[in-house]
């Protein structure tokens, strides 16, 4: 019986896919983007605990507001419009890379160098 039709293994399937999905989307869609942009990502996504219903969808409603309530363009140097324009152009799975992409920044050694311009290239 082949792996993917047990649960485990279909689980298993699932988890590996999904990381080499996240490399390769990550790498192609960090490239449709200025650094100022993936700063301000993941200046909104400080704090944000990602939830798998809502997968997709944390990260542009979270850089509006920024954008909106705090103006975060102006800090980033990023033209708003052009920026969500992107953002909003993007797959819901896209998106949900560049969530984890941005929440992982705060979660790991990388924030606690305070090395954000070497984690953005």
């Amino acid at each position: 019986m082949p792996m993917q039709e047990t649960p485990t293994g279909m689980a298993a399937y699932w988890l590996e896919a999904v990381a080499a999905t996240y490399r390769r989307e990550c790498h192609e869609l960090k490239k449709l983007f200025f650094e100022s942009e993936k700063s301000l990502m993941i200046d909104v996504m400080n704090g944000c605990m990602l939830s798998p219903g809502l997968a997709g969808q944390h990260l542009t409603a979270n850089c509006e507001d920024g954008i909106e309530l705090d103006r975060l363009d102006e800090k980033w140097k990023v033209d708003a419009e052009k920026f969500l324009k992107k953002l909003n152009s993007l797959t819901p799975a896209q998106l949900m890379m560049l969530e984890v992409w941005a929440v992982a920044f705060w979660s790991g050694e990388v924030e606690k160098k305070g090395a954000l311009e070497g984690y953005i290239k």
